[in-house]
């Protein structure tokens, strides 16, 4: 009866020299060193994602410009035409909102009164930014602006013929049609001249305009 108690006494010993092998000193300096550079490498790629962090807040800043102000203010007055062109359309916003039109509009009144003034000014105008956009003695911060008021000016050309037209032949279209369609192109002329003379204020190229910023910059080339 004691012989199978003896054959069991060995795994006892096996288990014991497994528990030795855990308190090794070698495996818990591994273990500590191992820990060790995890922490160091977490760090690393903590400060890496900071640095990068700070470099694209950089990229993403504005930068200062270095365009004159007497630049800046020049680049602002062509845009004169078209908003003076434009005006006619916003009959429907004039009558229905007075206060609005007198917000958008007032900035403008007395360049616009001036070429109202003026015999064909209009067309002298038009023929004047025309040619000088092309003139590369001019900062092309200018001409960009130039160049793109007469393109503005040429885009309002489409809507003015068809009213032409319609009031040759004396076609009424329902005012359902008509309203909507002169107030939309107001607001596009409009908010295009806005945003163009903050860009230009700011010192920046107004070239965001869909379509009429692409079609000035290739119409001025890249001097």
């Amino acid at each position: 009866p004691l012989a199978p108690a003896a054959a069991e006494a060995p795994p006892a010993t096996t288990e014991v020299a497994a528990a030795d092998d855990d308190d090794d000193p070698q495996t818990s300096a591994a273990a500590f060193s191992a820990a060790v550079q995890k922490k160091s490498r977490a760090r690393a790629d903590e400060q890496q994602r900071r640095r990068q962090a700070q470099q694209q807040s950089k990229r993403n800043a504005a930068p200062k410009s270095d365009v004159p102000w007497g630049d800046r203010a020049l680049a602002c007055v062509p845009y004169v035409l078209p908003m003076s062109d434009v005006l006619p359309f916003g009959k429907y916003i004039f009558s229905e909102f007075p206060d609005l039109a007198t917000i958008l509009v007032l900035p403008y009144a007395p360049f616009i009164a001036i070429l109202n003034a003026i015999p064909f000014s209009g067309l002298i105008c038009f023929i004047i930014l025309s040619t000088s956009s092309r003139n590369p003695e001019l900062p092309r911060f200018v001409r960009f602006s130039m160049q793109q008021a007469v393109i503005l000016d040429i885009a309002l050309i489409f809507p003015q013929l068809l009213g032409s037209i319609f009031g040759a032949t004396k076609l009424n279209l329902p005012e359902a049609i008509v309203e909507p369609a002169s107030t939309t192109v107001f607001f596009a002329v409009v908010i295009a001249v806005i945003y163009a003379n903050v860009a230009n204020a700011r010192g920046e190229v107004p070239n965001a305009i869909p379509v009429v910023s692409e079609a000035a910059d290739r119409s001025i080339g890249p001097f």
